[in-house]
């Protein structure tokens, strides 16, 4: 029995959405890494 396109459709949407929230989640990790080595000598001082 083949699946309808609509469903297959849906699967890969779904598959691509999975893909790209873990690239997004590992790309703000990138960013976030050298964003706290930098603010928290920074913020050490003030509080």
């Amino acid at each position: 029995m083949l699946s309808p396109p609509l469903l297959k459709i849906q699967k890969f949407n779904l598959y691509f959405n999975y893909m790209h929230a873990s690239s997004l989640v590992q790309y703000f990790q990138f960013l976030f890494i050298p964003f706290y080595t930098v603010f928290l000598p920074l913020s050490i001082p003030l509080t």
